[in-house]
C-alpha cells in the first residue's frame, strides 16, 4: 500500500471519529441529567424546621416550622392545629437512632377537631409555627432525625415538598 493511501484513511478513520463524538454530544444537549434538572426546578414552596437540639425528658419538644412561598403566586398556606399544640398540616418522618420510623399516638375523639388561622401567602411571603412533637409521639431518651412534608395544594398527586432534616436528642 502507497503512503498516500495509508495517509488518507487515517484521515478518514479521524473524521469518523470526531462526527462519531459531536454526534455524541448533540445526543446529550438536550438531556440533562437529573441531578441538574432537580437543581433547576424551584419548588413552589420551602419548609425549614429547627428545634433545641437537646431536651430532657419529660419536658415539650417542639419545633419551629417556617414555611416560604418561593413562587410567583399567592399561595394557600393555613395551619391546622390539634388539642395539644400538634400541627396536622404536615406529614412527619421521625426515626429513632436505628432509622425505624415511629409511629404517633392515636388521636382521640375530642382532638379531631382541629382548629387554626387561614393563611395566604404572597410571593416571597413567609411564616412561622410552633408544634409540639411530643403530645402525638413517643420520645423516650434518645437520638431522633425529623423531617416533614406538605402537597403544595389539594389537588391529587400535587407536588410534595419536604423540608431539611434535623436532629433531637432526649435526654434520660
Amino acid at each position: 500500500m502507497s503512503a498516500t493511501y495509508l495517509r488518507a484513511i487515517a484521515r478518514s478513520r479521524i473524521a469518523l471519529v470526531l462526527v462519531v463524538g459531536f454526534s455524541a454530544s448533540i445526543a446529550t444537549v438536550g438531556q440533562p441529567d437529573s441531578s441538574i434538572q432537580a437543581k433547576l426546578h424551584k419548588q413552589p414552596l420551602e419548609l425549614a424546621i429547627k428545634a433545641d437540639p437537646v431536651v430532657p425528658r419529660g419536658s415539650p419538644v417542639e419545633m419551629t416550622i417556617r414555611i416560604t412561598n418561593t413562587s410567583t403566586s399567592e399561595m394557600h398556606a393555613s395551619a391546622m392545629h390539634l388539642h395539644g399544640g400538634f400541627a396536622i398540616s404536615y406529614t412527619y418522618d421521625i426515626r429513632d437512632q436505628s432509622g425505624n420510623k415511629l409511629g404517633h399516638q392515636p388521636f382521640g375523639d375530642e382532638e379531631l377537631s382541629a382548629s387554626g388561622p387561614i393563611f395566604t401567602l404572597q410571593p416571597g411571603q413567609s411564616r412561622s409555627e410552633l408544634t409540639i412533637i411530643s403530645a402525638y409521639y413517643d420520645l423516650r431518651p434518645g437520638k431522633y432525625t425529623i423531617q416533614i412534608s406538605k402537597p403544595v395544594s389539594n389537588a391529587p398527586g400535587a407536588e410534595v415538598v419536604k423540608s431539611n432534616k434535623i436532629i433531637v436528642i432526649v435526654t434520660p
